[in-house]
């Protein structure tokens, strides 16, 4: 039972649906290493849903967890859809912002074409209702690595801006793009739940990729999993 931390409220995973729906994807060229490899990600991701779940089992620990959080400028959800399950993931923008001020001279100008049509590598949720407060921001929108359906790339703040942007026709956007090292080893996110799922999600991509493009075997994959207590072991 996961944290939403924007409604603030459980929701739950249903895990057996949640494995048979993973399982049917080809990740690893071994079946059977698969898996297993599965089931200890699972295991894994239902550990710290139970420590979660111990956390706001109650209507009071909640409250408190609400009232301690008041100051938390801003948290940016994701959606991740799994099968029948929905599964959130929280980035403490707040965290993010912070390290703007340290990373700012690495930001660059990106063309706005990167935010539209067809082909964009970069996910992002475009805002509806008044956006013109953001029109003379030069912040820099921030960026993190995610894969899925065919992104590599997720905004986490900034959402706004582009959508200001878009609609504005200027031609670039200051953009500041966070590796995925340092995106774990800041812990940009609400739980040690999201920053799991955040890492499972990439990992799994990384590995189907390496497999069917690169012929990988599974036991060269499994060595370079977080699974394997090395850490993070990709750039």
């Amino acid at each position: 039972m996961p944290f939403d931390y924007v409604n603030f409220r459980i929701y739950e995973i249903d895990y057996h649906k949640f494995f048979n729906e993973i399982k049917s994807k080809k990740i690893l060229l071994d079946n059977k290493l698969q898996e297993i490899y599965l089931r200890r990600w699972v295991g894994k991701l239902r550990k710290h849903d139970e420590i979660l779940k111990k956390q706001f089992s109650t209507k009071s620990l909640v409250e408190d967890y609400i009232s301690k959080v008041q100051n938390e400028r801003e948290i940016f959800q994701l959606p991740t859809n799994w099968g029948i399950n929905k599964v959130l993931i929280h980035f403490r923008v707040s965290i993010a912002n912070q390290l703007v001020k340290n990373y700012y001279p690495q930001s660059q100008m990106i063309p706005i074409t990167e935010f539209q049509g067809g082909n964009q590598s970069i996910y992002w949720t475009k805002v509806t209702g008044d956006t013109k407060k953001y029109a003379g921001s030069n912040n820099p929108i921030i960026v993190v690595p995610y894969f899925s359906n065919g992104y590599h790339y997720l905004v986490i703040d900034g959402n706004h801006r582009i959508t200001y942007k878009l609609k504005h026709n200027t031609q670039k956007i200051a953009t500041l793009f966070i590796s995925e090292y340092t995106v774990i080893e800041e812990h940009l996110f609400s739980s040690s739940f999201d920053e799991l799922f955040y890492i499972f999600n990439n990992e799994l991509v990384r590995f189907a990729s390496a497999s069917i493009e690169r012929n990988y075997s599974a036991e060269q994959l499994f060595n370079k999993s977080y699974l394997s207590g090395k850490g993070f072991q990709f750039s």
